[in-house]
């Protein structure tokens, strides 16, 4: 736990030490995990529930894995992977741990008599998990420790990341607490003569006492990773309150096994110094002492965080971090301690006289301290009383004291137990003192040095007053340690295991926690005492039983020896770290597993681990170490602008967990480094690479700045290269505008930032840095987004004016040639090769390994490939559900059902009656608009502005070629979390630039039925919905009792109401935020019971000769550094909802080049739920959606898709009815047949023959092999058959343009004699004919009643680009391409389904060209 509400302290105080973390890690050397926090996590809820049944240990171990891998791929160390789990911990922390885990038990005891007591039907009290076991020495932790081993050789074997780095594992074998052991390790390296002083370190952990292990280390390029934290809603307004509450008893809440992406903060500890050194800086001003030495100020906030309390001492009665005791430590620090020239520690050694001066200033605070809480304490109550009647106090006693001599005589009273209260000179107060100075003295000593003393603890539950530490010096004076030695694990589970966790231990030790005459007895009390006063959470009271004695223990330890198993005691010894590194040189081994089965053919060396030797750790920075103005580029310094920074403190102001902070913050007043109160001033930036997003930089490129005058824009050619820039006046409107935008940039700076601008007059808009890509030349360079971002120009600066050290993966560069090595891992991305026509087995997308390489500059590759001998088979119900034909825009919706679009938003939604009516919901909770939520199979929502279709750019039809979804997502490099605008909420001011994106909403067929019918049956209730201008607050039932329900009972028809929305299961089904994708739990087990009755899919391993770099992606790359790259996929794509599709990271959880469904496109628009068609150690059940661990949340940028076959129901198969490529089918057999009349008719006449055509293939080239092979035909001089004529009309005998496009959006503009453009060209419909129109022209006619046929020439090929039209008839027919004409059925004609001018023949010409001419050529 560490210091009790540090880390929120610290964040509000200090805004810019944490950042949002997604997807680009700072380039990290070293990654510490600290184990156990993992282990709870994946095992049990926080709180204790007696009805939960304990998952599987299989389960429990997976999602272990599945974290391990989440948190490995988040960061990839480059140098070292250090695991640690907690072993043996000194004494200190057993008294600790033993209050911890008695307070479970105790809580998981007390749970199951209250459920047993409501009737409720528990589980087996062995089949409830106990988190007690999750403690050294217990068989669950033995077990554990054999699995994570296990885990670590199967990445090193197969994952080129984990082989980039050393692994080293501390299980709970080897004594000490995980993150210690992490601290211990990092000080005796940096001993080391060979430590490299700029080594960069990341560390994992839940404790708040990570922060100060990592200032204790004086390693300024240090970050700690931790998961997104959210706190309680004490502060959050009433009626926000009861809205939640008001959700959350509705079932408006969202399905927790559709999680997110797991969200990360990194807490920079740099950046945490730098603010130290401010800090201390504004309160001494020009008194600054000439001996001013930061690195002892980071040593002496340490120990002052010692007092407020940590896991081996409580905090002084009367300091809190909650009511200000730190500022007022810092305040004291700066006034007692610098301006007199002395510092509280010196190497790790404490001055006694200087803390004693110190305290004292403490100790006159002391009194106005308590009274100050029992105000405070009051209100609470009182608030506390009138949210809720039957609140009750959890405080001892809520007596005010009038002095504090009072006060302090009942303090040691009742907490200490002192018989003559508060007596300074008394004997019991001198062993408190003594112990508490014994306490400080080893808790500085462990966070520098390791523990003093394995046997030592403080035998106390309080703490003493701080005006009772005096004459600090002589009672120092008298400390000594005995160093002891560590308990043996079972000798641990004695000491701090509860007689409720029995089954945790070996069954030899089990009378002595349960039996009444057990020597231990009187340490085990049946009845747990807390005491709670002053304290607001449950977990804050103190657990007040009694300690241990040690030799009690050991001697009770002793008696049971003799039954105690040859297998436990075995268990029952401590070990040393074991080092794993990959070795492929070694000769393979097999790894067993009782839970996996075995690993076979590990090549990975294992060795017994001692850390480096250290005599004594000198608290300093390396000498060479780059800090002050030289920035690592990744690891956060506020000294690029140190000479601009003015800080301010203010309280209420800075906004970081979602409420403002109650306490001071630190601000930043930010000066403009460029001095520039106009656009044209820093012109010079437009198209140039910066750096933006003060003080956590990142790079990126200026399209624009403006300020309210003028807007300067650069011109960025098709190479991404400025070329000039241009200038536009703005207007008064536009003017405003960019006034509001600076305005909400300056309050968010403040808000979310903790910085402060008096005059912004100048915005940037950038072009974020997304990663690195491959140029067609093979160079590495970097890759900004298409997508503009804005910053104010504060936040800016040019890359000269920051001395900065580059990340060398992010440096442009030639791929080296280990990136083509032998034994390189590849995807086939190229065309199919003749011999693979007509077959089931697919080259495209299959995974290869390297074995050899040509010399010379073509760069062949001949690569063994493993191909799979038959495709997977989806099962249709699936991609039924995704079609675009499945799903009706709401305005079409509000079309078909002849309602209007407000009352039908109105009641698809939330609609209730007034209170007098028992607010009754009357509506169909379809989606919940507030909330952001939909039922899913029911509603979704998307991007408006064209991207229904699958378009990047909105065009119509341009993702249809590869997939009749109209959903689909195009795959774009996410750019970097962490913008200040992005934590905006609902009604928040919004700059131009960054206004939240507008969404259609869609329903699906079964939703439309649903509402038809509820629109049928609730006539006057809809009818009242249509006159409502506004969104009802709630509706009176008597404005609605009209009509047929005129003479009817207002009870009777909302009883009738909520009977037909209950019949129809609607509350039943799970909540998914709107903008989510996805196929409902019983489409995907569906899907996982198809894939499990197909069975393992055969393969086959071919070699391929002679392949070209370009039909192969090389995944990842190593730069200068040693640092592994993912590199994206060569060609532009989109992903679809059912798609099939092949895994390309090859560092991550999902093996690489395994084949998947995409199963969910999630909200965040650049991740997917991938069900993979094969199991695999650290997939996801996705929270009990799939039976086995086959899950996995991935980038939409890692998959590569899969092109739909056009012939048989394989990979991706076909919906049944009405699919376009099913239509696109029968239209290809039509055209097959006439074409086959015509050559025949030729061939008669003149004696040709006729030209052989191959079947479709079942296997889909990508887009790029039918480029290459219709440009290959033509280059040969190849005749390429074309149809000759197409009709697709309406009517039974037809083809529905319905079912051949799906409903296109609604366009005012398009007539039925709206011309079509293709090719340049424009026709016009004319009346359907045989004979092909001799030139493109505009005409104007009549359609056949009820259509339209547009008759249309074909473009020329290349091959007939330079013959001459004579003129004659036959000279006509050889350089005249056949036309082709469709008839338009007359729904179209009448506006049902209408298209833009230009866009219909496009689509139609797409879908001919990829689909069938594209075939035919193959």
């Amino acid at each position: 736990m560490g210091v009790p509400k540090f880390f929120r302290w610290v964040a509000e105080r200090y805004p810019s030490v944490i950042t949002p973390f997604r997807d680009f890690p700072p380039p990290v050397d070293n990654l510490y995990l600290d184990m156990n926090g993992i282990i709870h996590n994946c095992t049990h809820p926080n709180d204790a529930d007696a009805t939960h049944k304990a998952p599987t240990e299989k389960a429990m171990v997976e999602a272990m894995f599945s974290y391990l891998e989440k948190l490995f791929n988040a960061i990839q160390p480059r140098k070292c992977f250090f695991l640690a789990v907690d072993g043996v911990a000194p004494r200190a922390k057993m008294n600790q741990q033993r209050q911890r885990r008695y307070r479970s038990g105790y809580e998981m005891m007390v749970a199951r008599e209250e459920a047993l007591s409501r009737g409720e039907e528990l589980p087996e009290e062995a089949d409830v998990f106990d988190s007690n076991c999750i403690t050294p020495g217990t068989d669950f932790m033995v077990r554990i420790s054999e699995h994570f081993q296990y885990f670590i050789m199967m990445k090193m074997s197969t994952d080129p990341a984990w082989q980039n780095c050393s692994v080293i594992y501390s299980g709970h074998d080897h004594p000490g607490e995980g993150e210690h052991k992490i601290v211990e390790f990092i000080r005796r390296r940096k001993m080391q003569p060979d430590y490299g002083p700029n080594e960069t370190h990341c560390m994992y952990g839940l404790d708040a006492d990570l922060v100060m292990l990592a200032l204790a280390t004086h390693e300024p390029h240090f970050v700690l990773l931790r998961e997104v934290v959210t706190f309680g809603f004490g502060q959050e307004s009433r009626r926000a309150r009861e809205q939640r509450e008001q959700d959350e008893s509705d079932g408006i809440v969202a399905d927790k096994s559709y999680q997110k992406p797991d969200e990360f903060v990194l807490f920079h500890v740099n950046v945490l110094r730098d603010y130290l050194d401010l800090e201390v800086r504004e309160r001494l001003g020009d008194k600054l002492p000439t001996n001013y030495d930061l690195e002892r100020v980071v040593d002496d906030f340490v120990l002052m965080c010692f007092f407020i309390g940590n896991d081996f001492l409580p905090s002084i009665p009367t300091l809190g971090i909650h009511d200000g005791s730190l500022v007022q430590m810092l305040d004291l620090y700066a006034q007692r301690v610098l301006l007199a020239h002395t510092y509280l520690t010196d190497m790790g050694r404490i001055d006694w006289r200087a803390v004693e001066g110190w305290l004292q200033g403490l100790a006159d605070l002391e009194f106005t301290t308590i009274k100050a809480r029992e105000a405070q304490e009051q209100e609470y109550q009182r608030r506390m009383a009138q949210q809720c009647g039957e609140h009750r106090a959890a405080t001892i006693s809520t007596s005010t004291v009038e002095s504090l001599r009072e006060y302090k005589d009942r303090y040691y009273r009742d907490k200490h137990q002192f018989a003559m209260g508060w007596d300074p000179q008394g004997e019991d107060m001198a062993k408190l003192r003594l112990h508490y100075i014994e306490g400080i003295m080893w808790v500085i000593g462990y966070y520098y040095q390791g523990p003093p003393s394995w046997k030592w603890y403080f035998p106390h539950h309080y703490a003493p007053m701080a005006s009772d530490l005096v004459n600090l010096p002589a009672v120092a004076a008298c400390v000594k340690f005995d160093p002891g030695k560590p308990f043996l694990p079972h000798q641990q589970l004695l000491a701090v295991l509860p007689p409720m966790s029995y089954r945790s231990m070996p069954r030899a030790y089990w009378p002595l926690l349960r039996s009444k005459n057990s020597p231990l007895a009187r340490y085990f009390p049946e009845k747990l005492q807390i005491d709670r006063e002053g304290t607001r959470a449950p977990w804050e009271g103190v657990v007040l039983i009694p300690f241990i004695e040690e030799r009690t223990l050991l001697a009770a330890y002793e008696t049971v020896q003799d039954r105690v198993t040859p297998e436990e005691r075995k268990n029952n010894r401590l070990g040393l770290p074991t080092l794993y590194a990959y070795d492929p040189t070694i000769e393979a081994y097999e790894v067993p597993n009782s839970l996996f089965g075995p690993l076979r053919r590990t090549t990975v060396r294992r060795d017994a681990f001692d850390f480096p030797p250290l005599t004594k750790f000198i608290p300093r920075l390396c000498t060479g170490v780059c800090t002050g103005e030289q920035q690592f580029e990744g690891f956060t310094t506020l000294r690029s602008k140190w000479r601009y920074i003015t800080p301010q403190r203010e309280s209420g102001v800075v906004t970081i967990f979602g409420m403002p902070a109650r306490g001071e913050s630190l601000l930043l007043g930010l000066k403009d480094s460029f001095n520039a109160i106009a656009a044209h001033e820093v012109a010079t930036l437009v198209g140039q690479e910066v750096l933006v997003g003060f003080p956590h930089y990142r790079r990126a490129r200026v399209v624009a700045v403006s300020d309210k005058r003028v807007h300067i824009s650069a011109n960025i050619n098709l190479e991404g290269v400025s070329c000039g820039a241009n200038v536009r006046e703005l207007n008064r409107d536009a003017s405003m505008n960019i006034a509001k935008e600076l305005e909400t940039h300056r309050q968010c700076m403040r808000e979310k930032l903790g910085m402060s601008v008096s005059n912004l007059t100048v915005l940037v808009y950038v072009n974020l840095f997304t990663g690195m890509r491959m140029t067609r030349k093979g160079r590495v360079v970097r890759n900004f987004s298409k997508d503009q971002t804005c910053y104010a120009l504060p936040l800016v600066a040019r890359l000269q004016d920051v001395k900065l050290t580059e990340d060398s993966r992010y440096v442009e560069r030639d791929r080296v040639e280990w990136d083509n090595r032998f034994g390189s891992r590849v995807i086939l991305v190229g065309a199919e090769p003749k011999s693979m026509k007509g077959k089931d087995q697919q080259l495209y997308g299959s995974s290869g390994v390297v074995v050899r390489s040509s010399p010379d500059a073509e760069g062949t590759f001949t690569v063994a490939a493993r191909v799979f001998q038959k495709p997977v088979s989806i099962p249709h119900v699936l991609l039924d559900y995704a079609s675009s034909r499945n799903w009706v825009s709401m305005p079409d919706v509000s079309n078909e059902v002849r309602v209007g679009p407000l009352a039908l938003k109105h009641l698809v939604g939330s609609v209730r009656t007034s209170p007098q009516y028992g607010c009754r919901e009357i509506g169909l909770g379809l989606i919940y608009t507030r909330n952001n939520l939909v039922r899913i199979g029911y509603a979704k929502q998307t991007v408006r502005g064209g991207k229904a279709w699958g378009a990047p750019g909105g065009r119509l039809g341009a993702g249809l070629e590869n997939s009749d979804d109209a959903f689909g997502r195009p795959v774009q490099d996410a750019a970097p979390a962490g913008h200040y605008l992005e934590s905006l909420q609902k009604g928040e001011s919004r700059p131009r630039s960054s206004r939240p994106m507008q969404y259609m909403t869609w329903f699906s067929r079964k939703a439309v039925v649903l509402i038809k019918t509820y629109v049928e049956r609730f006539k006057p209730l809809v009818d009242r919905l249509e006159s409502i201008a506004s969104s009802p607050q709630a509706l009176d039932p008597p404005q609605f009792m009209t009509g047929e329900w005129a003479d009817n009972d207002v009870d009777d028809v909302l009883r009738s109401i909520e009977e037909f929305i209950e019949s129809c299961g609607i509350q039943s089904v799970p909540l998914v935020a709107a903008q989510d994708d996805a196929f409902p739990r019983e489409h995907v087990r569906m899907l996982e019971e198809e894939l499990d009755r197909q069975g393992p899919r055969p393969l086959e391993d071919r070699m391929l000769s002679s392949v070209a770099r370009r039909c192969l992606y090389f995944p990842v790359t190593r730069c200068a550094g040693g640092h592994i790259s993912q590199l994206p996929l060569p060609q532009e794509q989109t992903v679809h909802l059912g798609s099939r599709v092949v895994n390309c990271r090859a560092c991550g959880a999902a093996p690489f080049g395994a084949t998947g469904t995409v199963v969910r496109l999630l909200s965040t628009g650049h991740d997917a739920e991938v069900v993979y068609d094969d199991p695999f150690v650290g997939g996801s059940y996705f929270d009990g959606r799939l039976r086995q661990p086959r899950g996995s949340i991935s980038k939409l940028s890692t998959l590569l898709v899969l092109n739909k076959p056009s012939g048989d129901e394989s990979e991706s198969s076909q919906g049944q009815n009405g699919s376009v490529v099913q239509n696109l089918k029968s239209i290809c057999k039509k055209l097959q047949q006439k074409e086959d009349d015509h050559d025949q008719q030729q061939q008669h006449g003149r004696g040709v023959g006729i030209p052989s055509t191959e079947g479709t293939p079942s296997i889909p080239k990508p887009r790029s092999a039918m480029g290459e092979t219709s440009a290959s035909g033509i280059a040969a001089g190849r005749n390429v058959v074309s149809p000759s004529s197409l009709t697709v009309s309406g009517g039974s005998g037809g083809i529905q343009v319905a079912e051949l496009m799906g409903k296109l959006a609604s366009s005012k503009a398009t007539s039925p004699d709206a011309g079509l453009n293709i090719c340049g060209a424009t026709y016009a419909p004319t009346v359907a004919s045989n004979k092909l129109p001799v030139a493109p022209r505009s005409v104007t006619t009549t359609a056949a009643p009820g259509s339209g046929t547009f008759s249309v020439p074909l473009p020329r090929t290349s091959g007939n680009a330079n013959r001459t039209n004579s003129g004659d008839g036959e000279g006509d027919k050889g350089c005249r391409k056949p036309g082709f004409s469709f008839t338009v059925p007359s729904e179209v004609l009448n506006g049902e389904f209408q298209i833009r001018p230009g866009e219909g023949a496009l689509l139609l010409k797409r879908m001919i060209s990829q689909h069938l001419s594209g075939d035919r050529k193959r």
